[in-house]
């Protein structure tokens, strides 16, 4: 019988040949200096990465979302406003890849809930990109902020299919909220050497100023303070993120043990700081109506009753800190009559605005009036402060509708979940996931882009699509 001769694998020789590359790029780019070619190769490399192993793309997307603001105000480089884009594209690359060459990961017999809702959702927002306001960059850009990061409901209920991710990811979600809280700090340590860090952070910063209210000045306070906005793009981002991250932490204290609970204890009383340095009122107002939520949710069980406790006690104590830190500056901003009436005169106007036109454009101005979609696009459009006015005027009824209904449909699902889920850990995870929607959409009524932000738009999506698999831990 002849000898049978192995074929050699063409992953370790592509390996090899790539390394060989890899390295003489990277002593060309020593050698002339260029970060470009630098940069260059380990886009590739994580690329590479990525598309060969695509589960690793989840905590990258969620990381580079964490960072997603310092990268923009360091870098002038349009690419850096659609990085998120392009991890998010190689994550889907790479999850089609695998799941057209191995079948038996193509899914599980569980069933997916509220994907009607959230198919309703993302069609409908397709079709309203032949509607757009003016044009049609400006309506991509409110598509890719409003959409495409709905996308991750498919991936998060194939990657929840491993169910010990859930807990792994809510512990993740954990660390970049502590991150990002923990990076406002810095920036308020900085003080004005942050803003020479590039020209993006002092254009950034000088514009998330906070001025003393009238009682204030009566008493002898002067001078405009700074609202901190750490590694992400503006101040009501990092609130968001921080209020986020205080409801994922103290369900968490439930299932946590060893230094990741003693992370989330000292976590807890961060991220509040981080909350307060943003001064965003409407994040506050988010985390107290999610803090209620949470009570509801953890207190009828005794597994979570003692705990919840714990959390709630630990916010209580980290208010002062965050008097302390802002040098009750945040007291003032939260308490002054005068700007809290010129902030609400000013959504009143908006919203009048919105409900005067609703009978001449039932069907909204068109994808992109509100001015959704930043710097990808050029026209500004009509600022309204609320996720829900801001809908009614681009997409009209029709669009508010779809959206209350995805919304409402995962909430829904979200609390059915915590009911009916047997295991201490998962049901931490969706009492979690219930609040922090709750804190999301309080604060959608004082602000357009709660869903939109990142890292929320990323975090929210992703774990929509563990609360779509919910029977699998029932």
């Amino acid at each position: 019988m002849n000898a049978i001769r192995s074929r050699p694998s063409a992953l370790p020789i592509a390996a090899a040949v790539a390394g060989v590359f890899a390295a003489a790029a990277l002593a060309f780019a020593a050698a002339s200096g260029s970060m470009t070619i630098l940069v260059l190769l380990v886009g590739v490399a994580v690329a590479a990465v990525v598309l060969f192993e695509w589960t690793l793309g989840v905590p990258l997307l969620l990381l580079v979302s964490a960072t997603d603001g310092f990268i923009k105000h360091y870098s002038a480089s349009a690419f850096t406003f659609i990085l998120k884009d392009a991890v998010l594209a190689l994550l889907l690359i790479g999850l089609a890849l695998r799941l057209a060459m191995h079948s038996a990961e193509r899914g599980d017999r569980v069933r997916w809930r509220g994907t009607l809702a959230w198919a309703l959702y993302i069609g409908f927002l397709t079709t309203q990109l032949v509607h757009p306001a003016s044009s049609l960059p400006g309506a991509l850009g409110a598509f890719r902020a409003h959409a495409v990061f709905g996308l991750l409901f498919v991936v998060g209920a194939i990657y929840f299919q491993r169910r010990e991710r859930l807990t792994r990811t809510a512990n993740l979600a954990i660390i970049i909220c502590m991150l990002c809280a923990f990076s406002a700090v810095v920036q308020n340590v900085m003080a004005d050497r942050w803003m020479h860090l590039a020209p993006g952070f002092l254009k950034a910063s000088l514009h998330y100023t906070t001025f003393p209210s009238l009682a204030a000045r009566l008493q002898g306070l002067r001078g405009a303070t700074f609202r901190m906005y750490g590694t992400l793009v503006d101040p009501a981002s990092l609130g968001l993120t921080c209020a986020y991250g205080i409801i994922i932490a103290m369900a968490a204290l439930a299932r946590l043990r060893g230094f990741m609970r003693i992370a989330a204890i000292v976590g807890i009383p961060l991220m509040a700081a981080g909350l307060a340095l943003s001064q965003a009122r409407a994040d506050m107002a988010g985390l107290a109506a999610s803090l209620a939520v949470f009570a509801v949710l953890a207190l009828r069980s005794k597994e979570t009753r003692g705990i919840a406790i714990a959390g709630l006690l630990l916010i209580a104590a980290a208010i002062p800190i965050g008097i302390v830190a802002t040098h009750g500056t945040v007291l003032d901003r939260v308490l002054a009559q005068d700007s809290v009436a010129y902030a609400q005169a000013t959504r009143d106007r908006s919203r009048d605005i919105v409900i005067a036109e609703l009978p001449s454009f039932p069907f909204g101005h068109g994808l992109g009036a509100a001015g959704a979609g930043g710097n990808l696009r050029d026209e500004d459009g009509l600022a309204v402060d609320s996720v829900y006015f801001s809908t009614l005027y681009e997409t009209g009824i029709v669009g508010l509708f779809t959206l209350l209904f995805v919304q409402g449909t995962l909430l829904v699902l979200g609390i059915r979940a915590v009911l009916r889920t047997k295991e201490v850990g998962a049901r931490t995870v969706f009492i979690g996931i219930v609040a922090g929607q709750c804190a999301l959409l309080v604060s959608g009524w004082f602000s357009q882009g709660p869903f939109d932000y990142a890292p929320m738009a990323q975090l929210f999506w992703l774990f929509s699509g563990a609360v779509a698999r919910a029977d699998d831990w029932a």
